[in-house]
């Protein structure tokens, strides 16, 4: 054992627990400077100049280091107890790839420094009631980068981005929003009104049952399980979403889920079909620029006009009102690229490339 005192490591020579006072603290500072430093001992341990605050609740893996080259990771859990670690914070991605030091010390002697145990980034976090579990990436873990280019049939770039050189300004608008869904997955503006998916048919009711019952203007005709968006329903707003069609019958189609708790259906909405021509903020990003989450934004998976359904939601409470900027999509596919944006001179995909199967065929001249 290298890189810690002969005091520390005559300590980790005596036999038995009952004769070792070791602890294990840990260090997590992101890129703001906010520091969060707690141990697994039973009371606050001072050292190098931070105090480690006792968290019963913390939890580490075992840490396991070998001669290869293979990644070394491990893990730690513990409760959302400090005022700095909160799962908003976390789920924002504030603590995304923070510097993150694990160390061993002896509390009784905390003079004979620390055995550093492993030194990294904080990688993937996931938060469950109050706890989390947090993905400690070692020094090794950035052998995993890829250096070089990968080929891939659609584009590589980022839209405007410097590869691709399109310019954003002219693909980007703001708005406030008018509201939000129960799960934070979709944004409501009645204002958008750029280009969605082909026009869909209008809704004359949802009931209020056990599963709510869509009926139409006119027949669907569409099978079920066909991914479909639900847009500009007034009073059972929960119905504004996207989702598949079950159980569909002339005029009618099912929701699957119970919707006797939403508020009764007032008027309007229309049923679109996804999966064939996308919207225009399909794959874009939504970016709010004021109100509790100004400066965080996300992915669209889906949008309609009127709606935006994002790919994860934001951490922090939205409010009507909240002003945002939204910046057109793009598919990375070449069609996309040459007929949308004519950028097929920066285009990065390879479609044509032969796959797989092509390089395995033998017995054909």
């Amino acid at each position: 054992m290298l890189g810690f005192s002969l005091d520390l490591r005559a300590h980790f020579a005596r036999r038995g627990r009952d004769t070792q006072t070791t602890a294990t603290i840990w260090r997590c500072e992101r890129d703001d400077g906010t520091v969060i430093a707690c141990s697994d001992h039973d009371a606050p341990i001072a050292f190098d100049g931070d105090t480690y605050q006792s968290e019963a609740g913390y939890i580490r893996s075992d840490i396991v280091t070998s001669a290869a080259l293979n990644v070394d990771n491990g893990e730690v859990r513990g409760f959302m107890r400090s005022p700095s670690l909160t799962e908003a914070d976390l789920r924002a991605g504030l603590w995304d790839y923070s510097q993150i030091k694990i160390m061993t010390v002896n509390y009784m002697d905390l003079t004979q420094g620390a055995y550093e145990m492993r030194n990294g980034t904080l990688g993937q976090v996931a938060c469950e009631g109050h706890q989390f579990t947090a993905e400690l990436r070692g020094m090794a873990d950035r052998y995993k980068n890829t250096v070089g280019r990968v080929l891939t049939p659609g584009c590589k770039w980022r839209l405007g981005d410097a590869n691709c050189t399109v310019a954003l300004g002219p693909l980007t608008v703001t708005g406030t929003v008018d509201g939000v869904s129960a799960d934070g997955f979709m944004i409501y503006d009645a204002a958008r009104a750029e280009a969605g998916p082909g026009a869909g048919v209008a809704i004359t009711g949802i009931t209020q049952a056990n599963p709510g019952v869509v009926t139409t203007a006119s027949p669907l005709a569409l099978p079920a399980g066909t991914p479909i968006a639900i847009a500009g329903v007034v009073g059972m707003t929960q119905a504004n979403t996207v989702t598949v069609i079950n159980n569909p019958s002339g005029s009618t189609f099912d929701l699957s889920v119970d919707t006797t708790t939403f508020p009764a259906y007032s008027s309007g909405g229309t049923v679109t079909e996804l999966g064939a021509d996308s919207g225009y903020f399909d794959y874009g990003l939504f970016r709010f620029t004021d109100g509790l989450n100004a400066g965080l934004a996300r992915e669209v998976a889906v949008y309609v006009p009127g709606q935006m359904q994002l790919t994860l939601p934001f951490p922090y409470a939205i409010v009507a009102g909240d002003a945002y900027e939204l910046i057109a999509g793009c598919n990375k596919m070449r069609p996309t690229c040459r007929d949308r944006y004519a950028n097929l001179d920066n285009f990065g995909g390879f479609p044509d490339l032969p796959g797989l199967d092509k390089l395995m065929e033998f017995g054909r001249g």
